[in-house]
């Protein structure tokens, strides 16, 4: 129970001896002494200096008046705790030890520095054993209290980085666990990967190996070389083998997506002719072009010229893409332009040509300065800006209604956005509904690096060496009977559908023979053979003129025309008119041909045309089998595929180059694999020619035969 406190005069308050007070003012420790009365009669100069009070301040006043709040307890009322002590000693006799004390002093740069003590009341008595007094003396703990603060805090880190410890061996435990699912999904990934990689090659054998007799047999039967076919049967047939191609486009557009994807598809890089390589591509679409009246505009910069390094079968992929959904998307009546440019890096990197609304890609680091821009501008139905975002992604179509009547699969444009990133280019888009569309592709422009391309060409051996006719022929059917004539004497065909693209082509190409029709669309072709005099790289190109005109003989040889043949023209006029200048072969007879492949269809698609030119034709179903043959008969020509199980082609070339009795045969390679340079390296030598067995033509393969054999002509 709290004692109240007495009131104190205001009269002077009785002190003790100065012997007392000296007492306590020289104490070291804090002190300070308080009378029964609770009035502070005695202070140590510790004290003093340790609390910053003066003497004065303290000496003779109530305890209430020195501390009016408790220093001691925030929580208690003024004082309270203090007295409390205080009153205890005075009643009981007995010291007491208070609570710890904080107390926050000034410091000499007007700080507040924390300091803490522990107070103790004692009961001061006289000689007699009477309470004259309390001491109340202060133990100055700071040291100790930080260093009990240190330690609380070393033990809460410790008691944290027990816990972080205890967290990072769980968390390590999980990663541990999430790292073993990750091992083992990519072992999984890896083994799909790899499964997908043997379906993949295992499906393109199995589908292209059917789909090479589908289309290799039609074309034999559709072109009569079996047998002669009503024109019902040919038309059928015709229908057999543009199904069958259009099926192959499809797996093939697959097939190298997957290879994209993949990181496996290999770019043979070589200086191309892109005006040549444009002009074929326009005459693949010229057809359907004509069919729906669609014109086919170019505007080619003179800039362009060959020091495009590509692969030119992936330039004409790209080229036949574009074009084929340009006439595709244009009606009737509109047009489709082409244009060729050489462009600085900024444009290729940043610009959209064409349209307000366009998308583009971004384009590859590198260190191309200059790229060729090819635009295909179109004026067809055009395109919504929402449908322009997935355009470039693999089987994404747009869904307007205008587009849902058109036949696709989504990965022409998929396959041109990643064959153009393959070379170091990009791609982009524009278009407006019911304006059109526009196209375009950059592709880098290397420096000239003429030691480099020697040395490619040593490590890449030329595989066709053919003399090449240009067939000017408005007419397909006529066309086409043209190409495999001439293809079937062994020279290479390029074709132009006027007088006009045939000029176009004069720019960057020179023929070894022009067979020339008279009645063409525009310029005709006496005209045709007086602008072509006039240029010099044409002035000197045999002209065969083949036109249903048989009056114009004179005038013909008149104009230096080589050779005049009137339509219908047998294989039999051709060859006699092209002996008679020189430039036919004779087909060898009783030449012994050994056909090597693991695939019976095949055997019979390549022996039905060498049956026709006279040859004797051994079959191998095997490689071991057609190193036994080639070593027992030594054949005239191996025609060779490469991918057989036990023993492959390449092992079989290897073989036969090791034998001098059958090193010096000349092999020919079908295969529809597509050939790296390791490969074609490991080739070289016993080499002569490569036919790709996915866009086998009779005509070509003829021709071929024809060239490889010329050497054993007597």
């Amino acid at each position: 129970m709290t004692r109240a406190l007495k009131p104190v005069p205001a009269q002077a308050v009785p002190v003790p001896a100065p012997d007392f007070r000296v007492l306590f003012e020289g104490l070291p420790g804090l002190y300070l002494v308080f009378d029964t009365e609770l009035r502070a009669v005695a202070v140590s100069e510790a004290y003093l200096a340790a609390t910053g009070a003066s003497r004065e301040h303290l000496l003779g006043r109530p305890l209430a008046e020195i501390f009016p709040q408790a220093p001691y307890h925030p929580g208690a009322p003024a004082g309270d705790v203090l007295l409390d002590s205080v009153r205890q000693v005075l009643d009981t006799g007995e010291p007491d030890a208070m609570e710890l004390l904080q107390r926050d002093l000034p410091q000499s740069d007007g700080t507040f520095e924390a300091h803490y003590w522990t107070p103790h009341n004692s009961p001061l008595r006289d000689p007699q054993g009477h309470i004259v007094g309390v001491v109340h003396r202060l133990d100055d703990v700071t040291d100790y209290v930080r260093m009990r603060q240190l330690r609380a805090e070393l033990e809460q880190q410790a008691q944290d980085l027990r816990q972080r410890e205890t967290q990072s061996r769980r968390l390590a435990a999980e990663l541990e666990v999430v790292n073993g699912e990750i091992a083992t999904k990519n072992k999984l990934l890896e083994e799909a990967s790899r499964l997908k990689s043997e379906f993949l090659s295992s499906m393109s054998h199995e589908l292209r190996t059917p789909l090479n007799a589908i289309i290799g047999f039609s074309e034999i039967l559709k072109d009569g070389m079996a047998g002669e076919l009503s024109q019902q049967q040919r038309i059928y047939l015709g229908h057999v083998f543009e199904g069958g191609n259009h099926l192959l486009s499809l797996i093939n557009d697959i097939l190298d997506l997957s290879k994209i994807e993949a990181g496996k598809m290999e770019l043979s890089l070589e200086t191309v002719d892109l005006q040549a390589l444009l002009a074929d591509s326009l005459l693949v679409v010229a057809d359907k072009a004509r069919g729906k009246r669609v014109r086919l505009l170019t505007e080619l910069s003179p800039s362009v010229h060959d020091d495009v390094k590509a692969d030119s079968r992936r330039v004409r992929q790209i080229l036949h893409n574009l074009l084929s959904n340009a006439v595709k998307f244009t009606p009737s009546d509109g047009s489709v332009t082409v244009q060729l440019a050489r462009v600085p890096r900024e444009r290729a990197a940043n610009a959209v040509p064409g349209f307000a609304s366009g998308r583009r890609t971004p384009l590859p680091p590198g260190d191309f300065h200059e790229f060729v821009e090819l635009s295909v501008r179109d004026t067809g139905i055009g395109m919504r800006p929402q449908d322009l975002d997935l355009l470039f992604m693999p089987f994404s179509q747009v869904t307007s209604p205008e587009s849902r009547t058109q036949e696709g699969t989504g990965l022409g444009l998929a396959m041109v956005r990643r064959l153009a990133e393959l070379h170091g280019g990009a791609v982009a888009v524009s278009s407006e509904v019911g304006q059109g569309s526009r196209f375009t592709v950059w592709l880098p422009i290397h420096a000239a690096q003429p030691h480099q391309e020697n040395l490619e060409q040593l490590q890449m051996p030329q595989l066709t060496l053919r003399s090449t006719a240009l067939i000017i022929e408005d007419d397909d059917r006529a066309a086409t009977m043209m190409r495999l004539q001439l293809e079937s004497l062994g020279f290479q065909t390029r074709r132009a559908l006027s007088a006009e693209d045939a000029l176009v082509l004069s720019e960057h190409f020179v023929p070894e023979l022009i067979t020339l029709d008279i009645r063409l669309p525009g310029m005709d072709g006496w005209e045709f053979l007086q602008r072509m005099k006039a240029i010099p790289r044409w002035a000197q190109v045999p002209v065969v003129v083949v036109s249903v005109e048989g009056d114009g003989r004179m005038l013909g040889y008149s104009m230096g025309v080589s050779l005049v043949l009137q339509k219908p023209l047998t294989m039999e006029d051709l060859k006699r008119g092209l002996e008679h200048l020189g430039m036919a072969r004779n087909t060898p007879r009783h030449t012994t041909v050994l056909v090597i492949d693991d695939d019976a269809q095949s055997v019979e698609r390549v022996a039905e045309p060498l049956n026709h030119l006279g040859c004797v034709v051994l079959r191998a179903y095997g490689g071991s089998e057609g190193i036994s043959l080639a070593r027992r008969f030594n054949p005239d020509l191996i025609v060779l595929d490469l991918e057989m199980p036990e023993v492959s082609g390449f092992e079989v070339v290897d073989a036969l180059k090791g034998d001098p009795a059958s090193a010096r045969i000349p092999v020919m390679v079908v295969t529809g694999r597509d050939l790296t340079l390791r490969d074609r390296q490991r080739l070289s030598g016993g080499l002569f020619e490569l036919v790709n067995k996915t866009e086998f033509d009779q005509g070509r393969f003829i021709g071929e035969v024809q060239r490889a054999l010329s050497p054993y002509v007597h």
